[in-house]
């Protein structure tokens, strides 16, 4: 009975070991920060924010080098952002070797290798947030794109503006200048006829 008992023990600690050793050596997904960009082929060098270890030291991990950027796009339309140095991101490992898809865009082929799960076959996906940089005034409740002061902000109501003014205030300003040229003479002589009223309601309702 005790030689059972203990054989079981073995096994059970190499098993566990062997699990161990598989997750370790696992990729899935790891965070990330964009060190370099290649705008012309849209990939990244990116920097994994883990260390791991090696032999009884810590390591910076070695950098991804070619890792494809995810964009919400697709052949007919789709979303661009602008992505910089510094930018976080989450990068998802493939199953497979990713090579002759990336290279050659073709479907129905064989992985150039047999490597899984591989750090080499990362695809970065940009705009993961750490609790020290959220996005300022974030809202569940409405839809927005912006770049630096530019903003399109959509809710029950439009609200396009940037450092210097916004589209209701320009409209605005439009309408005020029709107001003071209704009455007045046109070039034929007879009075210009305006109501901004009706306009100055639309705009209202759509932007704010």
């Amino acid at each position: 009975m005790k030689k059972e008992l203990i054989y079981k023990a073995k096994i059970d600690d190499v098993l566990a070991s062997l699990k161990e050793s598989i997750f370790y050596n696992f990729n899935s997904h790891k965070l990330g920060i964009i060190e370099k960009v290649n705008a012309s082929q849209m990939t990244a060098t990116i920097k994994l924010v883990y260390k791991v270890e090696q032999d009884t030291n810590t390591v910076t991990h070695p950098l991804l080098v070619n890792c494809p950027l995810h964009m919400p796009v697709s052949d007919s339309g789709g979303l661009q952002i602008p992505i910089n140095i510094g930018d976080t991101c989450l990068v998802l490992f493939n199953d497979n070797d990713v090579d002759t898809w990336f290279t050659t865009g073709e479907a129905d082929t064989l992985p150039s290798t047999t490597r899984l799960h591989n750090i080499n076959d990362g695809i970065a996906l940009v705009g993961v947030k750490s609790l020290s940089n959220v996005i300022p005034d974030y809202s569940t409740a409405r839809t927005k794109l912006n770049y630096q002061d530019t903003s399109l902000t959509l809710d029950d109501k439009v609200d396009l503006k940037n450092a210097e003014t916004t589209l209701k205030i320009l409209l605005t300003q439009v309408v005020a200048v029709l107001n003071t040229l209704n009455g007045q003479g046109g070039a034929s002589g007879s009075p210009i006829v305006i109501n901004p009223a009706p306009i100055t309601t639309e705009i209202n309702k759509l932007l704010k």
